[in-house]
């Protein structure tokens, strides 16, 4: 079996176990990895079933000969690579992985003791993704940010999405499953999505291929899995000027996405118009933000949102977005794009948040 990826790598290699599930865990061997692990460990599945794949991306080298002590109840593998990014570490999982069944799971999730026997049980059922609800932990603290994302959580249930609905932008690969087969097929994750520092977009730029070419995502209907929200508010700041960068990696790629990426927040949402617009217009003004965030960092633990805190949140959020979008050169692709989602949307929405946040969207939601 010849297996690429999109680093462009390639390896030759045995076929691959047949209804063998591989999970690949990539991580920089954070704090919050054990309960990560924990969790693994505990899922009731056939441990002839299973094989885990830890990827090591560039972590100090203290924190790995711990890991390799591990015991598990199922084959384990634990590999160092120099830090390439979550995509790098994604992709170098699955050369390395023996199944026909990809699992990745982020490092700051907690998984229910079945989840990994739905993944199975879906992919036998037809499923070539397996999507699953992803909600934030209860250990999570609750910021305002958090709530936010709490709130999103809410409305998507009460839509009760169907398999139907599966968007490009609806998954999240913090705890996904994939047949092999398709993983391949369409080169596995864009390294150039997450390397150098960048954040963002890799799960939707997959996504949105494998859709593409006819890939079929169902929904996992239970059990759920958890995972951390940041709620500091520098790294959140710079998170979303992050993913500013990346809609427009994103929409150079992809230029048929523009007008979903970028210019349906223009258009659905009035505060993104207005800092948006503002932006694009002048860039330094995305610098001058300092009274902002310091009333924003003066509120965000509060016990109450209240509209006006959510409001200010929500425009802080935005003025970092769009000043990564700016920084990325994105202007006259933001232009074309408001046009094109106008005419496609209609009318200019006043709704101050997105109405249909992108579960992968971390300007309104988790990454």
């Amino acid at each position: 079996v010849l297996s690429r990826c999109a680093s462009g790598r390639s390896s030759t290699r045995a076929p691959y176990h047949v209804r063998v599930l591989s999970v690949i865990v990539p991580t920089r061997l954070s704090t919050r990895i054990p309960r990560t692990l924990t969790s693994l460990a505990q899922q009731d599945v056939e441990r002839g079933g299973v094989e885990l794949v830890v990827v090591a991306d560039g972590p100090p080298p203290d924190r790995v000969t711990p890991l390799r002590s591990m015991r598990w109840p199922f084959p384990a593998t634990v590999i160092e690579q120099a830090h390439g990014g979550l995509a790098s570490a994604r992709n170098r999982g699955a050369v390395e992985a023996r199944g026909d069944r990809l699992v990745f799971i982020d490092d700051d999730v907690e998984l229910p003791p079945g989840f990994l026997r739905s993944v199975n049980q879906l992919i036998d059922d037809g499923a070539d993704i397996v999507v699953p609800d992803i909600r934030v932990g209860p250990w999570v603290p609750e910021t305002v940010p958090v709530r936010e994302a709490l709130r999103i959580h809410r409305e998507y249930e009460e839509r009760r999405p169907t398999d139907a609905d599966v968007r490009f932008d609806d998954v999240v690969f913090a705890a996904t499953g994939i047949r092999r087969v398709w993983f391949d097929r369409v080169g596995g994750f864009d390294v150039s999505f997450t390397q150098g520092g960048a954040y963002g977009n890799e799960d939707v730029d997959l996504t949105y291929r494998l859709l593409r070419e006819g890939a079929v995502a169902r929904r996992m209907p239970a059990p759920v899995a958890y995972t951390d929200e940041p709620h500091e508010l520098p790294r959140l700041l710079r998170r979303a000027r992050l993913v500013g960068r990346n809609d427009v990696r994103l929409v150079r790629k992809h230029p048929e996405l523009a007008a979903e990426v970028l210019g349906r927040k223009l258009v659905d949402s009035r505060i993104h118009r207005l800092v948006g617009t503002a932006v694009m217009a002048l860039p330094g003004l995305a610098s001058l933000d300092a009274p902002l965030r310091w009333t924003v960092a003066w509120f965000v633990h509060a016990s109450d949102d209240g509209s006006l805190r959510f409001r200010l949140w929500f425009a802080l959020r935005a003025l970092h977005y769009w000043r990564g979008v700016a920084d990325a050169g994105g202007r006259p692709i933001v232009r074309a794009a408001r046009a094109s989602a106008t005419a496609a949307l209609g009318t200019e929405g006043e709704d101050p948040s997105v109405p249909a946040p992108r579960r992968s969207d971390p300007t309104s939601g988790r990454s």
